[in-house]
């Protein structure tokens, strides 16, 4: 502890300078001590998100990271043989799960966002607490359990990477807040633990080592000297090094290098650049504005803080809402990475439980949680283009369980990766979705349900891989989602790329077309 520390808990304050409510910096039992806060905690997971627990698929992004895992663990290697453009570690971490409780069983991989949502929960009410100095900051959790599914179900419900990447960014905000730096050889530990958690949460997405900036800013503006500052930088960087190493190092030695730097690195700045500069600034303006109004409650009781939540939480949501910008599209997950230090910001505040905002904010949330509670139970009904795809790939997919066996594979031609799900079949080739190779790239007018010049955005490479993997190892079955007008691939049927239709029409025939879709099985 520095001097400064001594002296302030000394006279019944805090090291940051701020009055503690009671001496040692935390305040006298209260009734809000007595609350079994983990089960609170989990508790509303399980309100706000029982409707996972009976809903099939939110977005489509759950599905393509089912198909890539289960493909995993069939053996392929990322990138290499199993193809995106997003880290690993969303994958990696369905992969898991599969391997544990078998192939397909989204709900378990449900249940274990369920308990990342709560883990980030709890360690931001231990943060909260610590930082405001009394048990009223454990509503900084709660308030990021509920939050995380204001907005609309299909881009907050699904179990998407930032609700997985934000537990280790709240591991590594609790290391380096300046309240944990002391003198008894725990620092370099935690500031290097601090490190790897920010480059494990960089796996789930990259622009969330930008964290790592906030924490710099954090570890620099605490007490010491500046040598002592920089040894803390250098810990918080060898930590983030390790893995950052490890990760790309593996792909160097499992000599799948170029596919990594290919499509896991360089192919996102073409992704990026790939959205008109006017549709970035509209993009900007709607979905920020949307996610000010979903969180409302919480922008009710923000103040502008001192001391730890200042050093800490501020950098924290700046660096995240800059994250937010990369790509330009501003989906409505993306904001969720910037959810934990606005709570933070909500609830360490000296006078966010008094006035006229708190009742409002707390009437506001409350309405909130209940509509999106039933928005969330009744997403099909409120979306019927959604329950019709639904309903088709469940068609397709038990057309193709009937005519097939376990180990058999199937490709799916479009960008409908339900059907591997619902079919329980491996990929047969590496790609979950054919955006590549048609130039209907996500957020952009290309994507649209009729958009035409899409070619300009094709990626030969990908034309390349497709094709080999079919021919290296025909699936048994193909399905033409174009033909069939699944998921915005209407006017984009097999038919209209030469080569790949001359392979299909030579090696595969036309077997039945549940629901309006074209099968075409292997001729052995």
């Amino acid at each position: 502890m520095h001097a400064g520390e001594s002296r302030a808990v000394a006279n019944g304050g805090r090291p940051d300078g701020a009055v503690a409510p009671g001496a040692g910096g935390l305040a006298p039992a209260s009734p809000w001590s007595r609350i079994p806060w983990p089960l609170v905690l989990l508790f509303a997971v399980l309100a706000t998100r029982a409707a996972a627990l009976c809903t099939s698929f939110f977005s489509g992004d759950e599905a393509t990271y089912s198909a890539l895992a289960s493909r995993i663990l069939s053996g392929a290697l990322p990138y290499a043989s199993a193809v995106d453009h997003k880290p690993v570690g969303i994958e990696l971490t369905y992969a898991a799960i599969y391997a544990l409780v078998g192939r397909n069983h989204l709900l378990a991989v449900r249940l274990v966002m369920f308990g990342a949502v709560w883990l980030t929960g709890l360690v931001l009410s231990r943060l909260g607490q610590r930082i405001r100095g009394d048990c009223s900051g454990r509503f900084a959790g709660l308030a990021y359990v509920i939050a995380t599914t204001w907005g609309l179900p299909g881009a907050l419900q699904s179990a998407n990477t930032e609700l997985f990447l934000n537990l280790p960014l709240c591991l590594a905000a609790a290391h380096v807040a300046p309240t944990t730096f002391d003198e008894h050889g725990r620092e370099r530990l935690r500031l290097f633990l601090a490190g790897v958690l920010t480059a494990v949460a960089a796996l789930y997405k990259y622009q969330s080592a930008l964290a790592g900036c906030a924490w710099a800013l954090a570890v620099w503006l605490a007490d010491g000297s500046v040598r002592a500052r920089i040894g803390r930088l250098a810990w918080l960087a060898a930590g983030f090094a390790v893995i950052a190493v490890s990760y790309v190092g593996y792909f160097a030695l499992s000599g799948a290098w170029d596919a990594f730097a290919f499509w896991g690195w360089g192919f996102n700045f073409f992704y990026m650049a790939a959205i008109p500069g006017d549709l970035v600034m509209w993009n900007a303006v709607r979905f920020t504005l949307q996610a000010a109004a979903f969180w409302l409650p919480l922008l009710l009781l923000v103040r502008v803080p001192s001391g730890p939540a200042a050093r800490l939480a501020l950098p924290w949501v700046g660096v995240m809402l800059l994250s937010v910008t990369t790509g330009g599209r501003f989906f409505a997950h993306y904001y969720l990475m910037a959810l934990p230090p606005v709570c933070l910001l909500a609830f360490t505040g000296r006078r966010t439980m008094a006035g006229w905002r708190w009742p409002l904010a707390l009437g506001l949330g409350a309405l909130l949680t209940v509509a999106c509670i039933t928005l969330s139970f009744t997403w099909y009904r409120l979306k019927p283009n959604l329950q019709a795809y639904d309903q088709s790939y469940r068609a397709v997919a038990a057309f193709v369980d009937q005519r097939s066996g376990a180990d058999d594979r199937i490709f799916v031609w479009g960008n409908s990766p339900e059907i591997y799900y619902y079919a329980d079949r491996v990929m047969g080739t590496r790609f979950p979705f054919c955006n590549y190779h048609t130039g209907k790239i996500w957020g952009t007018p290309s994507d649209d349900l009729d958009a035409t010049g899409t070619e300009a955005f094709v990626v030969p490479r990908a034309w390349t891989e497709l094709l080999g993997d079919l021919d290296a190892t025909p699936p048994r079955f193909i399905i033409d989602g174009g033909a069939g007008e699944l998921d915005r691939y209407r006017g984009h049927p097999i038919d209209r790329y030469p080569e790949l239709a001359s392979f299909v029409h030579r090696r595969y025939r036309l077997v039945g077309e549940p629901a309006g879709v074209p099968v075409f099985e292997l001729q052995q």
